[in-house]
């Protein structure tokens, strides 16, 4: 685990001390050359036949018997047109291997499985992805969850339709540039994961969820680890920087992380930079996260609609955002998109709970600046566990239930 920036002991709590990849049709198919990829092994799922679209060159095993395993376009799959009868295979890669290439050709069901190691991808967008389904989702993860790959560079997924990113690590190393940028897209997962190193490429986030090919739906971004944005854009370097264009259909959730360390910004921002009206998004739920040491916590700006904050612990907030010097927990400017809730927010470190000179947002009780929480575990990805009994029920490790 990358070791996070500590910042001044003074700001400890008490009890601590590039444009976009041009995209396939999701219908097409990638004719690729023969891909040198010496690590990766094929297995079928257990119960799922073995027909497979890989690259001449990878290693095919265990597959059933009278099926073959076969290159994309293949005359001898299925049905003799280089289509696939059944999906479902696991994949094992290393550092060192094609990833662009294999997650292109991933298919509903395939589980990629990335060995431990330092897997240097710089710029990793692949050229179109294929759409998992809510029944077979495409996944990718680790081999070892307890020793987990390191990504260094940009990855950018457009459209993953139902992908499962879990279980790995990832390292911001190319200039002006986020860890992961994940733009449009339906029913797609992160989970489990670590995003850090914008403080180091001057990007103006870790993660970006954003809309170039349309607005997400369905997301979830759920139990990650998210620390170190960058300090180069005063009031603009953020964790979590949710931009898309929200619609009707828009929409998902981001819950139970760890965000820390954005003294520039926020921990995350629903909005779209700082134009007045700029559209944001809509329907999103920020429910249960541990967001500490940062400008602010949560930042809403613009037209940004019928989103829900519950839940979360807000810790140390430094900035002032407004002419009488006081920091706030959580801040909505500018805002004039309906239907935005707040409730049950516990705030520590700052002045104020939440400011929102307009009220244009509905607080539904429970948002006040708090004592000291206690939390044990600070600068790291598995601590921030609050000590302090009613803070138990705030926060990524929260039980409490709100009215939201």
């Amino acid at each position: 685990m990358a070791a996070a920036h500590r910042p001044a002991p003074a700001l400890l709590p008490a009890a601590a001390r590039t444009g976009p990849p041009p995209r396939r049709h999701r219908g097409a198919r990638l004719l690729a050359p023969a891909v040198a990829v010496l690590t990766t092994v094929l297995l079928p799922v257990p119960g799922v036949a073995a027909v497979r679209g890989i690259s001449p060159g990878v290693a095919a095993v265990g597959a059933s018997p009278g099926v073959a395993s076969v290159g994309h376009g293949s005359p001898a799959a299925a049905g003799g047109t280089g289509s696939r009868a059944v999906t479902g295979h696991e994949l094992i890669a290393g550092p060192g291997d094609d990833l662009t290439r294999l997650l292109d050709q991933l298919q509903p069901g395939d589980v990629l499985k990335l060995r431990p190691g330092t897997y240097r991808v710089g710029y990793l967008r692949p050229y179109g992805l294929h759409p998992g389904t809510a029944s077979a989702p495409v996944t990718v993860t680790a081999l070892d969850p307890v020793n987990r790959p390191l990504l260094q560079g940009y990855v950018r997924l457009v459209g993953a339709d139902y992908w499962r990113l879990s279980s790995v690590r990832v390292q911001a190393t190319i200039a002006g540039a986020p860890a992961l940028d994940m733009d449009a897209g339906t029913g797609w997962a992160i989970s489990d994961a670590e995003f850090f190193g914008a403080r180091q490429t001057g990007a103006y986030a870790n993660v970006v969820i954003s809309s170039t090919f349309g607005a997400p739906s369905g997301f979830a971004f759920s139990g990650n680890c998210v620390h170190d944005a960058g300090v180069k854009h005063l009031w603009q370097d953020h964790n979590i920087y949710v931009n898309f264009h929200g619609t009707p259909a828009s929409g998902g959730t981001i819950e139970r992380n760890l965000i820390f360390n954005h003294t520039s910004g926020a921990g995350i921002k629903l909005g779209d930079g700082g134009a007045p009206r700029a559209p944001g998004p809509w329907n999103v739920t920020v429910r249960f996260n541990t967001i500490v040491n940062g400008g602010t916590q949560i930042r809403m700006f613009g037209d940004v609609r019928n989103n829900r904050i519950v839940g979360n612990l807000l810790a140390l907030s430094s900035m002032t955002f407004s002419s009488r010097g006081r920091s706030m927990g959580m801040t909505v400017e500018n805002v004039v998109g309906a239907g935005n809730q707040v409730a049950g927010i516990y705030v520590y470190g700052a002045s104020v709970a939440l400011w929102d000179p307009s009220r244009v947002v509905a607080n539904r009780g429970d948002v006040a600046v708090r004592p000291n929480p206690r939390l044990t575990g600070a600068w790291t990805c598995t601590g921030w566990r609050p000590l302090y009994p009613p803070a138990v029920a705030y926060g990524r490790y929260g039980t409490g239930i709100f009215p939201l």
